[in-house]
């Protein structure tokens, strides 16, 4: 009987050092568990952001791919449009350019202020002379 005694304290000793550390044990497996579904659920919002970043990445690249072949044709139009203007009048020779600068108010009277500093003529990228006054009356 004593053997049975002897052993029944030992067991009631043993699991009196037992009990903090399951309860320690327990305790840190709700910690990592809680910890895991934390994580779960910013994992799943950073998969649903990725999938938004991804779908507006195409339609941005569905946008910009429109854009280019907008700039594409604007620029054919661009070359088609200029060529033919080079084509059909030719840029004015220097006499030209000097009979539209000859005045066109008669000398005893003074010429308004906006024609008192004309600008110079200038030449643009068709050869095409700019910045001349003229004047359109019947």
């Amino acid at each position: 009987m004593t053997t049975l005694a002897i052993s029944s304290s030992a067991n009631l000793m043993r699991a009196s050092f037992q009990e903090p550390t399951v309860a320690r044990l327990r305790q840190a497996a709700e910690r990592a568990q809680q910890t895991a579904d934390k994580l779960q659920l910013q994992a799943r919002d950073a998969w649903q952001q990725a999938a938004r970043a991804e779908a507006n990445a195409r339609g941005l690249d569905s946008r910009a791919t429109q854009a280019l072949a907008d700039a594409g044709q604007a620029q054919d139009k661009l070359v088609t449009f200029t060529s033919g203007i080079t084509e059909a009048s030719p840029a004015p020779s220097a006499a030209d350019a000097e009979v539209t600068r000859a005045p066109l108010l008669p000398a005893s009277m003074p010429p308004p202020a906006w024609m008192s500093t004309p600008s110079p003529a200038s030449v643009n990228n068709l050869g095409q002379r700019v910045g001349t006054v003229l004047s359109v009356t019947a």
